[in-house]
Order: structure tokens, then C-alpha cells, then sequence
């Protein structure tokens, strides 16, 4: 990113914030006096830092001398990066209005020499001098500066395979379309910063005529990969380009000028880290302005950032760590056990980028509507390195926003173990603490894996879209891959919203983020890197969900010319949601039924998303004759829901496509009835399980039966011509090549690596790659719960809309039973027991008023069973 901006002569310096380490500049300086002193100057304690300082050492010399200093602190590696726009003694601000429209203070503004000034709602961004700094404390109308908020994007002749792995290859062959009629408008770092794009056009793989609104001369020109994977999906679609690095304010204002410019459906992937957690800030405003009043489909990518993020309740400890010094009242965070601080370790080359905030309202991005106080606690976040204070984020907060942000490079070749701290300096406990770690993946010690999927990535109007590997997915892969699979990056949602975009508290809404997942991973002409293990090309493949959020973009130009340019942003989402692949977070306890924070609604599917306008019909479905599971397939229909009736099959909820055949119904000779209805239109199908499970099928590996405890493995396939079937497991021992049955050595059941299963039969070879710690993390007893007359649990209607879950058990007739509710924290939040169970038991259970992921836990003294359970706003 800082060469990126160095080539734009915007010097992206990284400067040391003095006042936040304890060394150079002010740093000796009590908190209280700095603090004071930026708010009486209308700056952030970064900025005030920034003009005590001037511009009389040049640039190289300041990140020079950061870099020693930071060296010099214990012989750590850790340095400070903090990225600052400058150029010709001028820096890139954002200027917050006191009042609800920034007009009159960009005027100010310009007054005193800012340059490139614009605003959305009541932020201004521009390029301030630096020697007039001093004078914004006398500006009326400005509530405060800092340094203008830096964007980050989510990545990580040729046509992408992930075109393919979406079956939209097939959909423009089938329905004969192109995108025609749509305009898709992209916005990430840069266009033509390199001067490819007439190669690009050249080779068919950009459009002639992209409409570029916004450039800047540097970037790595991700945003013509992002057009290239568009044209790719709707080669008939216009695109045009808006960059998203000029400045925050920039970003948004982009937004709309694509919007005006005729583009009905926009996609990015940037995030800002001055973006708010808990409230809609001017992107995501931006996307509901755009969404309904020009009609346009946002798509935007969910992160690349796991499950890298702690979340907790303000846990008041009464006491302050080492270094600190603060006024009476002050407390530090207590992260259990009595502990003040968490360890983080970083590794070799790594950076941990902590954006800190809490369940505060922002002042910078409420809309002005009868006074907006802005946050009510001061909260600091301080980072500790073998015993001592080495940095410190101290904005005043109050007033303002629930903001601190400090981002460290390891520098070493080993990895480096810091501890943090939350110190609140004023206020009442927050209700929520957040941290997000925007940089490389860190061990974290009281890790709550919380969301990252924050920001613009959890607005109502944007369609997030997390990453799947292309050849992680059944159109490359149906043997390995039958269900696709999540990229170990990429975001996972769940992040509350807890204020109006006006800044006044609401009930807790929790959006359904990401609502789906694409293809990353395919080829570009130019931008990405070469594929893990080689993919038989030499072009370059484009990681992230920066990648996956262009492929969901391309299909719905697709849709939409299908629809003949009719579909509502609402009606893309549903077709894009119903007609997806079910998919599965890996992390969490048994397989994911529907919707998770993680994979969304799964894995679109272009072809059958674009049957709309085709009667409904029932596939055969597709089913497992050895366990019994069952998944029901449709096509055509108008969009809606579906119900389904199957006598024989035991199912979550009416609308639920997956369920378990009973086993006193899989050897019957009459044939298994599907009802399926639409919008009161019912269709039927016959399906005979015994004729299914006859008929003469290629040879398949399934997933294997597994003791965790004990490390015995069954392999399991099924179809083949009836010859001895041979095995090559390493790893495993066996009595012979064709036994099927075998022990896991010890020393490789805790590998985070799959176990290799391969299958050869009559020459013909298949593999299956096990995965031991997603099956040993729940999906194990879920299986083994299914198979046979064992525990048998429904959950009627999930997610759940009120404050109560109602919940069917079979399998537990004669024995105790016990039901128990508890939320992603470990707290049990509801629990119910009976001494004796009936053949059916059906129980409520108190949910409760808060949205979020629950865990059911149903259990018998022999048995238990976990089902995760989503309460809705």
C-alpha cells in the first residue's frame, strides 16, 4: 500500500506516534496533559503530534529514526506502522463538522490552504499544510481532525475458473445470456496505474469501452483484475471504475457518482479502518442510498480476516497494568482469571493491525439530528512488550468516537509475543468491547474467534460474499469436494448493530452476513500468484474475497438480463440464496443446516439460479445409501420459498432440503414421495431408494466412520463394479491393502493436516481428503447420532423470530434427558430436564430477546447431540 501511494507523490509516510510509544517527541508527557492538549487544539493526539513535529526533518529521516527507536526498546523487532498522506508540506486530514452538513467547513477549510476538499454528510477530506495545523482550533465549526483515514483491500488472456466452478459458463450457454443490459460499476485501489488495460482489451479479456470515472497513478490496478473476473462471468455487461484510495469521504461520494452514471449493480473491496462496528457509517449509507434509490445490487467482499477478533463484556477489574498512570477511577479490562492483559503473538515478517472499539455511537459518522454526543467512555488501548509499555492509542473519546487503532510490524525472523491491555480512562463499563486484527493471522491468547465481517461488509444494502477455492468446489472436484469449501481467510459474520445511523440506540440487530459465497482463485492476464501446487497454466490466480465478490457481481448481471432488467436488489439475493450450495463452517460443531455466519447460504450457483420462469419440477434427489442422508433438488420456480413433504424423512423445518431417511423406510420397496410447494403450486416425485441404491454407480469414497478418542477408521464407499477395492491410507495401519477397517497412528490425530484416502478399483483410482479436526470438532457425533435409531433432534423453525425455541426429540424414549441453551461465549443461557423421556418429547425453551448463534445441546446419559441455532431480530 505505501508504494502504491509513494508512486502518486502522495509520500505515504510511516510515522512514529511519539506521543503513543515511550520514546522520542512528547511520549514522556503524562496522558492527561496530551490529552488535553489535542482536545484543546481540535486534533487527535496523532495529528497534534504530527504539527508539534513540522516538516523540518525530511521523510526517510523520520522512518529511520522510528525504526531504531522501536529497535532500542528491550531489542525488540516491533515497529509502528501508522500510514500518513503527505506532499509538499501539505497532509491528507478528515475534519468532522459540528454541524450536520459539512459545507461551511470545507469552505473554512479552503480558506486556510486545503486543497482537493470534499465531504459527505459531516466528514471533510483534503490536503491541509501542516505548518497551519495549529490554526484549526480556532475553526467554529470543526469538532476535530486527525489524519485522513487509510483504505485496505480484501485480497489476497485468461478466464477465471471460478466462472466455471459457479456453473455460470453453463448459464450463458443454456439461457443465452451475456449481461447484456447491466452496468457494473467496481471500485477498489486503481484502474490503469501500469498502463495494461489496452493489453487487457486487446486480448478480449476487458470490454472496449470501461468508463473510468476516478484514477489514481498508483496501485497495483486491482481493480481491472476485479473488471477482468466480471467480464469473464457477463462478457455482454458495460463496466466502469471509481477508485476507493483517494480518501474515505472520496469512497462514498464514488458510490453515488457510480450509481448516477448508470451502473445497476456496484462492487468493492476496500475496507477503511475508521469504520464503525456497531453503526452504519457514510459507506454503508452510501450502499442504502444507492440500493434504493437507483435500484442497484451492491456486492461487497466479507474480509479476509477469519475469525480474528475478541469480543467480551467490559469486565471492570478495579486495578491498572505496569506503566500506567491515570486519574482516579481509571480500570483496566480484566480478560479472566484476574488477568490485565492478553498475549498476542506475532509471527516472523507478520503485523497485527488492532482496531479497538466499543458499544459507543460515533459522533464522525451520525447524522446530526437533535444533537449527537458521540461516545460516552474513553477507553485506551495500550501494548505491552516483555514487561513494558512499548505502545499507546490515547484518543479522546468522549464526544467523539469509540476508536484506537495501533498496527505493528514484526520486523524478526521469530515470532514476537506482545500483551494488551484496555484501560478506561472515564465513563460507564461499555456493554460490548471489540477488537479487530486487520493484518496477518496471530495466536491470541482468551481468543473468542468473533466476527471480522464489520464495516461496510454488514450494511443492509450490501451483498457480502465470502471466497471459495475454485478447485475446492464439485465442478472441479466431486470426489474430494462434494460440498465446497470456505477459505480458511475469509470473514465470518455476526457483528451486532446496536445504533441508528442517527446514532441513538436500538434494539440489538444482527444482520445475516455474508449472505453468500463465490469463487476466488482463478486466473487473471496479470494481477495475483501463482496457484498452490500449480494449476496447469502460467497465469497469475487471484486470491480473496476481493476475487469472490466480482464473480457474485457477474452472475447477477446474468440474472438480470434473464429478468429483462426487472429484478430488485431483494430479488437478486433470493434467487442467488435459494438456488446456492448448502456449505458448512468448519469451526463450529456439526454441520451448518442453512445460514452461518461464515459461508452464508453457500456457494452460488448461476445455472440454477437463472431456471426462474420455468415451472417447478422436483430432481432426483441425491442420497447416501449407507447412511441414509438425503439432500431434495428443484428446479425452475418463481423464487420463494419451497415446502416440502416427505413421509420417512426426518428433517430441521418444512423449507429444509437435507434430512435423514428413517431406517425402517430404506429398505422398503415402495418408492419415497416428495411434495414440494410454491406459492400454493405443488408438484410430486416417486423416488425409489432400493432401485437408487441397485443401480451400477462409479466408485466413490465417502466420509469415513472415525473414533476420535481411540483413532479406529472405517472406510466407506459406495457404487463400483463389485471387484475387491484396495486402499493406500499413510498413516494408517491395516491388516491388509483391501481392509477397509484400520487405527489412525497417534502421532498424526492432532495433524492440521488431512489424511489422504485413496480407493483403486479395476484401475480406476478415486481419492477423499479427511479432515480430522473439522469431523472430530462435532460433525462425528452428529453423523453417528443419525445413523440407526439413535438421538434424533429437530429444531422447529430456525432461525428463530421470537423468544422461544420449540425443539422435537426421538431416541430417548425410557432414559433422562436434559436440554441446554448456551450462546458463543460458553454461557448457558437456558437449560431444561426430564427424568424420563417419551417416544416423541417436543419442549420450548427460552431463547431470549438478544440476537446471535446459540448451541443447543441435547443429551442422554449415552447420547448428546449440538445444533446450532440463530435468533433473529
Amino acid at each position: 500500500m505505501l508504494n502504491r501511494l509513494r508512486n502518486n507523490s502522495l509520500f505515504a509516510v510511516v510515522f512514529s506516534l511519539f506521543l503513543w510509544a515511550p520514546f522520542g517527541g512528547f511520549a514522556q508527557s503524562p496522558i492527561e496533559e496530551i490529552k488535553q492538549e489535542a482536545l484543546a487544539a481540535k486534533l487527535t493526539p496523532e495529528l497534534l503530534s504530527i504539527q508539534q513535529k513540522g516538516t523540518q526533518q525530511n521523510n526517510s529521516q523520520k522512518n529511520k529514526g522510528l525504526r531504531q527507536a522501536a529497535s532500542s526498546e528491550g531489542e525488540t523487532t516491533l515497529t509502528q506502522d501508522d500510514e500518513v498522506q503527505t506532499r509538499d508540506g501539505l497532509i491528507a486530514i478528515d475534519a468532522i463538522s459540528n454541524e450536520a452538513d459539512a459545507q461551511t467547513l470545507l469552505s473554512s477549510l479552503q480558506a486556510l490552504g486545503m486543497i482537493e476538499g470534499q465531504y459527505y454528510r459531516k466528514i471533510v477530506s483534503g490536503y491541509f499544510p501542516i505548518s497551519k495545523l495549529n490554526l484549526l482550533r480556532d475553526v467554529a465549526t470543526l469538532h476535530v481532525a486527525r489524519p485522513a483515514a487509510v483504505p485496505v483491500v480484501n485480497a489476497g488472456r485468461t478466464t477465471s475458473q471460478g466462472d466455471r466452478a459457479m456453473r455460470s459458463d453453463v448459464a450463458r450457454q443454456t439461457y443465452n445470456v451475456t449481461g447484456a443490459g447491466s452496468k457494473v460499476g467496481i471500485l477498489s485501489d486503481s484502474y490503469d496505474a501500469l498502463r495494461g488495460a489496452a493489453i487487457g482489451v486487446a486480448s478480449d479479456d476487458l470490454p472496449t469501452n470501461v468508463q473510468v470515472l476516478k484514477d489514481v497513478a498508483s496501485g497495483t490496478d486491482e481493480g481491472r483484475a476485479m473488471a477482468e473476473i466480471v467480464h469473464d462471468v457477463a462478457p455482454g455487461a458495460a463496466i466502469a471504475f471509481h477508485t476507493a484510495f483517494v480518501s474515505y469521504v472520496d469512497f462514498a461520494n464514488g458510490i453515488v457518482r457510480l450509481a448516477q452514471a448508470g451502473c445497476n449493480i456496484i462492487t468493492d473491496d476496500i475496507a477503511y479502518f475508521v469504520e464503525p462496528f456497531f453503526q452504519d457509517g457514510i459507506v454503508s449509507q452510501a450502499i442504502d442510498y444507492v440500493n434504493k434509490n437507483w435500484n442497484a445490487s451492491y456486492f461487497k467482499s466479507a474480509g479476509n480476516y477469519a475469525r480474528q477478533s475478541y469480543s467480551s463484556s467490559f469486565r471492570n477489574s478495579g486495578r491498572l497494568p505496569d506503566g500506567a498512570v491515570y486519574p482516579g477511577g481509571s480500570a483496566a479490562h480484566d480478560f479472566g482469571n484476574g488477568r490485565l492483559t492478553q498475549r498476542v503473538s506475532i509471527p516472523a515478517g507478520g503485523s497485527f493491525n488492532c482496531i479497538l472499539q466499543w458499544s459507543d455511537p460515533y459522533y464522525s459518522e451520525s447524522i446530526q439530528s437533535g444533537g449527537v454526543s458521540g461516545a460516552k467512555t474513553d477507553l485506551d488501548l495500550l501494548f505491552y512488550f516483555n514487561g513494558a509499555l512499548l505502545f499507546r492509542s490515547i484518543n479522546n473519546n468522549i464526544g467523539f468516537d469509540p476508536y484506537e487503532r495501533i498496527a505493528i510490524t514484526n520486523n524478526g525472523s521469530s515470532p514476537a509475543e506482545i500483551e494488551i491491555a484496555i484501560v478506561k480512562r472515564a465513563g460507564p463499563d461499555p456493554e460490548i468491547i471489540k477488537w479487530v486484527n486487520f493484518g496477518s493471522t496471530a495466536t491470541i491468547e482468551f481468543d473468542t474467534r468473533s466476527s471480522t465481517a464489520v464495516g461496510h461488509a454488514n450494511a443492509t444494502g450490501a451483498i457480502s460474499v465470502g471466497a471459495v477455492r475454485w478447485s475446492q468446489t464439485p465442478e472441479y472436484n466431486p470426489t474430494v469436494y462434494p460440498v465446497p469449501v470456505i477459505e480458511t481467510f475469509s470473514s465470518a459474520g455476526g457483528t451486532p448493530i446496536l445504533f441508528t445511523e442517527y446514532g441513538q440506540p436500538f434494539p440489538t440487530r444482527l444482520r445475516l452476513k455474508p449472505e453468500i459465497s463465490a469463487a476466488d482463485g482463478g486466473n487473471t492476464t496479470f494481477f495475483g500468484q501463482a496457484f498452490p501446487g500449480g494449476d496447469g497454466d502460467n497465469f497469475p490466480n487471484f486470491f480473496g474475497t476481493s476475487a469472490a465478490a466480482p464473480h457474485a457481481a457477474g452472475v447477477a448481471a446474468l440474472l438480470q438480463e434473464k429478468a429483462k432488467l426487472a429484478m430488485s436488489p431483494a430479488d437478486i439475493l433470493k434467487r442467488l440464496q435459494s438456488t446456492a450450495i448448502d456449505m458448512d463452517d468448519p469451526l463450529t460443531p456439526g454441520f451448518d443446516v442453512g445460514f452461518d455466519f461464515r459461508t452464508g447460504y453457500g456457494f452460488i450457483q448461476a445455472d440454477k439460479a437463472l431456471m426462474f420462469g420455468q415451472p417447478l419440477a422436483i430432481l432426483e434427489p441425491i442420497y447416501d445409501c449407507a447412511t441414509g442422508r438425503i439432500t431434495l433438488q428443484t428446479s425452475g420456480g418463481d423464487g420463494s420459498p419451497i415446502t416440502f413433504t416427505v413421509p420417512g424423512v426426518i428433517r430441521t423445518s418444512p423449507t429444509s432440503t437435507t434430512g435423514i431417511v428413517e431406517a425402517g423406510v430404506r429398505n422398503d420397496t415402495k418408492p419415497l414421495v416428495i411434495t414440494a410447494t410454491q406459492n400454493g403450486v405443488s408438484v410430486t416425485y416417486s423416488f425409489n431408494l432400493v432401485e437408487y441404491c441397485a443401480r451400477p454407480r462409479e466408485l466413490t469414497l465417502i466420509e469415513p466412520l472415525y473414533e476420535c478418542a481411540t483413532g479406529r477408521i472405517t472406510i466407506r464407499t459406495v457404487g463400483g463394479n463389485g471387484s475387491p477395492i484396495t486402499f493406500t491410507i499413510p498413516g494408517v495401519t491395516r491388516s491388509s491393502p483391501t481392509d477397509p477397517n484400520g487405527v489412525v497412528e497417534a502421532g498424526l490425530r492432532n495433524d492440521p493436516k488431512p489424511l489422504q484416502i485413496t480407493a483403486m478399483q479395476g484401475g480406476v483410482s478415486v481419492t477423499y481428503v479427511f479432515n480430522f479436526g473439522a469431523y472430530c470438532g462435532g460433525r462425528a457425533r452428529e453423523v453417528a447420532s443419525e445413523l440407526g435409531s439413535g438421538l434424533q433432534v429437530s429444531v422447529l423453525g430456525n432461525p428463530v423470530v421470537s423468544d422461544w425455541l420449540e425443539v422435537e426429540i426421538k431416541g430417548a424414549q425410557g432414559q433422562p434427558l436434559k436440554l441446554q441453551l448456551t450462546n458463543t461465549l460458553g454461557e448457558v443461557t437456558s437449560q431444561k430436564a426430564l427424568e424420563l423421556s417419551e417416544v416423541v418429547e417436543r419442549h420450548k425453551i427460552s431463547v431470549g430477546r438478544v440476537p446471535g448463534l446459540y448451541f443447543l445441546q441435547v443429551s442422554t446419559p449415552a447420547q448428546s447431540k449440538t445444533i446450532k441455532v440463530i435468533r433473529q431480530q
